[in-house]
């Protein structure tokens, strides 16, 4: 099958993408397959936060197009990308596609709104796709299908079966026992983590982090050092504010965060120590050794200042 990969870098009839430094990368990895073959559509965007605050990116539920079905949808990405002084983000998801209808298809353009303001769009070109049914030779003849060829089984082959089949009901065995071993010491910790307050989990686990200092021992101890910090506040607006920070990039995590009735100061520590980890996480940004212990104190500070306060009748209890 012959492999092409298509590039089409897009822009906006209203020229929003040159005036506000954006720029949208579209491949496919081939655009001639069979009947049932896949293929990956690629959507990259480069952007700078200073000019794009947001973008919405077009919705699909099961198909591009009538005819071109979606097999797969990737994890939606958004990270910096630092290039010397410069630092660009870049927002990717790729889409495993495939059709069962032979034809030649097209890819229409996708519009990608900017700023909440369906004035200014990045769009990208339309991407050609050929979908081929399996060649046949109707000139040749018809063939009569040949049956299999039965051989005795000898004692050999029993025996051998019969291992097989012994030692597949042993791992499974194995296997059922072990899982149910681990599903019941997992459920044990869950239930005795949700008995206790998100802000003491979140603390413990920081004193911890602090006291290791594996941001000492080499660069890739460092990014998992900031990797956990991220991880650790991630849980705690998670169990602490109903937002659902694990799944999502750091803007739409700040975005939810001013919905919420905390201070302003509260805030700007959250958005630094969230900046300075994914600095560190994706754009292989070396921090300082102060930067690496102020950034566990900061998420100290952003913890213990939005601790929930008890109500008056837990307040009575706790005085009994």
């Amino acid at each position: 099958m012959k492999k092409a990969l298509f590039i089409l870098l897009l822009f906006t009839g209203t020229s929003a993408g040159a005036q506000l430094g954006i720029n949208v990368e579209a491949t496919l990895d081939t655009n001639e397959m069979r009947i049932g073959e896949q293929t990956t559509l690629r959507i990259k965007i480069r952007y700078q936060r200073t000019n794009v605050l947001k973008i919405e990116w077009p919705r699909f539920n099961d198909t591009i197009i009538k005819g071109i079905e979606i097999v797969k949808t990737g994890r939606f990405v958004d990270a910096p990308r630092s290039k010397g002084n410069k630092v660009d983000y870049i927002q990717s998801r790729d889409f495993v596609i495939t059709s069962f209808d032979e034809g030649n298809y097209l890819i229409p353009s996708l519009r990608f709104i900017l700023n909440n303001d369906s004035n200014q769009y990045v769009e990208t070109n339309p991407l050609p796709l050929r979908v081929k049914t399996v060649d046949v030779d109707t000139t040749a003849d018809f063939k009569d299908i040949k049956p299999p060829i039965h051989e005795p089984l000898t004692f050999e082959d029993l025996a051998l079966y019969v291992w097989i089949t012994a030692g597949l009901a042993a791992a499974a065995l194995v296997f059922f026992l072990v899982r149910r071993y681990l599903k019941n010491k997992k459920q044990m910790y869950a239930l005795a983590d949700r008995s206790r307050p998100a802000h003491e989990i979140a603390l413990n686990a920081l004193e911890k982090l602090k006291k290791e200092k594996m941001w000492k021992k080499g660069k890739d101890d460092t990014k998992e050092h900031h990797t956990r910090v991220s991880e650790i506040v991630r849980t705690f607006l998670e169990r602490s504010f109903g937002i659902n920070a694990m799944e999502m990039p750091t803007y739409d995590i700040l975005t939810e965060v001013e919905k919420l009735s905390i201070s302003r100061e509260s805030k700007n520590v959250l958005r630094l120590v969230l900046h300075l980890t994914d600095m560190v996480k994706f754009a292989k940004e070396v921090p300082t050794d102060l930067q690496n212990e102020v950034v566990v104190d900061d998420a100290v500070k952003f913890v213990k200042a939005n601790i929930p306060k008890p109500v008056a009748g837990e307040q009575e209890d706790e005085k009994r």
